[in-house]
């Protein structure tokens, strides 16, 4: 001990041999504890910790030890309680964490990792960083601190106490040291390849026991759900792995919410700039990020977070930490998998690009997506989990898939102007940003997609069989208004707007009718019909689309539906066909515009592969047309009608596309509904189309006043033949609804579907047009009409 130290020992009244703890740890105890009014600590006790953490490494450790293993002693100065080892320990963070906000600007000034070295007003450097952050990484493991039991741990040894570490302290200080010191955490926490990543964070993923705050809140009946997400250090993983792979720190949330605004203001839009290329710019070497990445492909990490979702323990923060595993799962797959969108107006550089762009081995780390080793700790947590775990899992599953194929990602790019926001100029200006917008998602490229939706389709009766469709057989909603409905319905749950629910929908059966819709949806890529020399124009491959609907037409069909019925003598689980179940929940839930969405796409991916067993079931089996007619016919206000007429209106465009041969075109022909039903359809289609509610809408001569970025607004409502005040009869012949209309387009049938037109008596497979024997869809359906007599029934 230098003579320094021991002067300023004995300025504090502490003796020089200190029995149960070193002079540097009570110097430092005796400075945390010198608390100023506004709770930090005093000007002098700040000095003075500067110029000793500086000086002496042992201060520098015992300040340290203050957060992963506090000390349960007092000094004359220190206040009482049990809270005094969290209160030592969050003083101890804030004169770190201040440090480290200095050199994360010096790093933002475009300073390097020497010049933060050289810097002598900084306490930490990088191998302190990277010894601290050993050291937290540890606190999570506490199997050798000692717990005061009883308390007589205290008297039976003259050592003070050492303390379980406060936990979100540990997870705070963590993502700070990234921010400053990104290169020495994940090269610490990598340090020694798969086993040193596993000693290092291994605690972390499977960190169990709760805090005493968080017990004592347990048992006092208070929520447990703050107390639990702040302890969780899952978040704090996945901020460690997806800075350690991409080489930065996560974007700022903040740019997807104001991209509208900054196409009118330069200032934000330089702002963003600047935010944009300070987030971009690599804080850890390419060398190290492929280390870092490596150690955790041979560990394996995505493949362990999905079993924390499907084994997350028993205790009472099972719930959150199965939803922390779910989200950290999501982010790393993100981040990972899809490199920073620059904000609209911003140029990226070749080189920038190329380097945002280049891959340090992420396809290894993320290739467990396509592993039935991976989806199967998923699928049967759907089935065999329970309902908390089980919802976790849906969510996964379905993120994961809108992150293959890039579904989730498709209103990512940054939106044009409304109208009402901006001019013409503006407007058109937007659009061209938007469109030059290249969203790259290397889980697509690495062929990680494909296999994983083949390995989902084999998964399909495991997913059927968590929907259970038919356990909603009782259910469905109630109207409240009618003198029934509490007839034997108490335990129904009310909502606003006149019904009531009798069996809730849950959100993991709308997770998993969500994923169904996503398998049987996916298009592999589109390539240019260069042989008709069409540039830009779009084929479709659907044959993946068409092997998940054979897998779930191959289900045997309800006994509702002729199927057969279950001996009850087998104890086999018979998983049926789902489509049956989805049109009768249909109408049992005509509130729920969340599985309308849903149910309308199952209907188009049909529509698209022309599954004529799909449609055979979904619209013959189940007498779909007749109910949607008769239930827009019997209640004009039923809250189902939006969706029931864009299904009808899907059917007639697709039978538009098909000979008198196909299946559905055969079908609707002989449906005397069908058929009286046509003009009454097309009526209120349009009406639904016409802006402002089928309301005349007055002429505009000009913007309001004050209000002149309305002009191109007043330009759309001036020019649009709905909303003018001329005769409502001639404004319906002067809208198109059928093929190749934008209509028909909104509705998923772009310009690639033709009508079918001139001779069918020798169809496609499929019931398609032949070559040479399709037209471009405009016009009224009357137009196309054959003029031979339509099949009888």
């Amino acid at each position: 001990m230098t003579a320094e130290l021991a002067q300023t020992l004995a300025e504090h009244g502490i003796p020089s041999t200190e029995s149960t703890m070193t002079t540097e740890e009570a110097l430092v105890y005796r400075l945390l504890d010198s608390v100023a009014v506004d709770g930090g600590l005093t000007e002098e006790a700040k000095k003075e910790m500067a110029t000793l953490l500086k000086e002496n490494e042992n201060a520098y450790n015992a300040l340290s030890d203050c957060i992963v293993r506090p000390l349960n002693i007092t000094t004359s100065s220190s206040d009482q309680g049990e809270m005094l080892p969290i209160k030592r320990s969050y003083r101890a963070i804030k004169i770190i964490e201040q440090d480290v906000q200095m050199a994360s600007q010096i790093q933002k000034a475009g300073g390097s990792l020497d010049d933060i070295e050289e810097n002598d007003a900084l306490i930490l450097n990088g191998t302190r960083a990277g010894l601290l952050a050993k050291k937290l990484f540890a606190a999570y493991d506490q199997k050798d601190i000692n717990e005061e039991e009883g308390g007589n741990a205290a008297e039976e040894t003259s050592q003070p106490l050492c303390l379980r570490p406060h936990i979100p302290h540990v997870n705070h200080l963590l993502k700070s040291l990234l921010e400053g010191y990104a290169s020495a955490v994940c090269m610490a926490a990598c340090a020694g390849g798969r086993d040193g990543v596993e000693a290092h964070l291994g605690p972390m993923l499977c960190y169990r026991s709760l805090s005493s705050a968080s017990t004592k809140a347990a048992e006092s009946g208070a929520d447990l759900g703050s107390a639990a997400s702040l302890e969780s250090p899952l978040p704090t993983l996945a901020a460690i792995v997806t800075t350690g792979c991409t080489g930065r720190l996560s974007s700022n949330a903040a740019t997807e919410q104001t991209r509208n605004q900054m196409m009118n203001n330069p200032m934000m839009m330089a702002q963003q700039a600047q935010e944009f290329h300070n987030s971009t710019n690599h804080l850890i070497s390419k060398g190290h990020r492929r280390k870092f990445v490596r150690s955790l492909a041979d560990w394996d990490l995505l493949t362990r977070l999905a079993d924390c979702i499907d084994h997350p323990g028993t205790d009472e923060s099972a719930l959150y930490r199965s939803e922390a595993a779910c989200d950290a799962l999501l982010s790393i797959v993100d981040t990972v998998g899809f490199p920073p969108m620059p904000p609209p107006g911003v140029v990226v550089e070749a080189k920038k690009k190329k380097e945002m762009e280049e891959s340090v081995g992420e396809e290894a780390l993320l290739a467990p997506l396509a592993t039935d080793d991976f989806l199967h700790h998923l699928t049967h947590c759907v089935t065999g989990g329970s309902l908390n775990n089980s919802l976790s899992a849906s969510r996964a599953l379905l993120g994961l898939f809108d992150l293959a194929t890039g579904r989730s990602k498709n209103h990512s790019a940054p939106p044009a102007l409304d109208a009402a926001d901006a001019d013409e100029a503006t407007s058109e200006a937007a659009k061209a940003v938007v469109e030059t917008v290249e969203v790259i998602n290397k889980i697509k490229k690495s062929g990680l997609t494909a296999s994983m939706h083949q390995r989902l389709i084999g998964s399909i009766d495991v997913l059927v069989k968590g929907i259970d469709v038919y356990a909603l057989a009782d259910g469905g909603s109630i109207d409240t208004r009618s003198e029934e409905s509490d007839d034997g319905n108490g335990d129904a749950v009310r909502h606003p707007g006149h019904y009531a629910i009798k069996q809730p929908f849950t959100s993991r059966r709308l997770h998993l009718i969500s994923l169904l819709a996503d398998i049987v949806d996916f298009d592999n890529d589109s390539n240019a019909d260069a042989d008709e020399g069409k540039e830009g124009e779009k084929i479709h491959d659907h044959s993946a689309a068409k092997v998940a609907i054979d897998a779930i037409v191959a289900l045997p069909l309800p006994p509702s539906c002729g199927g057969k019925a279950k001996d009850e003598n087998d104890d086999v689980d018979v998983v049926y066909n789902p489509f049956p179940g989805f049109v009768d929940l249909l109408f049992a839930y005509p509130e729920n515009n969340l599985y309308q969405i849903q149910f309308y796409r199952l209907l188009h991916s049909l529509c698209m592969t022309n599954h004529e067993d799909g449609l055979k079931v979904l619209v013959q089996k189940t007498k779909f047309v007749g109910r949607a007619i008769k239930a827009i016919k019997n209640d004009a206000t039923v809250s189902n009608k939006g969706v029931l007429l864009r299904c009808l209106n899907a059917l007639r465009l697709h039978s538009q596309s098909l000979s008198s041969h196909s299946f559905l075109r055969h079908y609707l022909d002989s449906h005397d509904g069908w058929k009286s039903y046509q003009a009454t359809l097309r009526s209120n289609t349009i009406e639904q189309q016409r802006l402002g509610g089928g309301i005349p809408m007055p002429t505009l001569t000009g913007p309001p006043p004050g209000m002149m970025g309305m002009a191109s607004l007043v330009d759309a409502i001036n020019s649009n033949p709905l909303l003018t005040s001329e005769d409502d009869a001639e404004k319906s012949e002067e809208l198109d609804i059928d093929l190749g209309s934008a209509y028909a387009n909104d509705l998923g049938f772009d310009s690639t579907i033709k009508a079918f037109v001139g001779d069918d008596s020798a169809p496609h497979g499929d019931g398609t047009a032949p070559d040479g024997k399709a037209e471009g869809g405009s016009g009224s359906a009357k137009k196309k009409k054959k003029s031979k007599k339509k099949k009888k029934k």
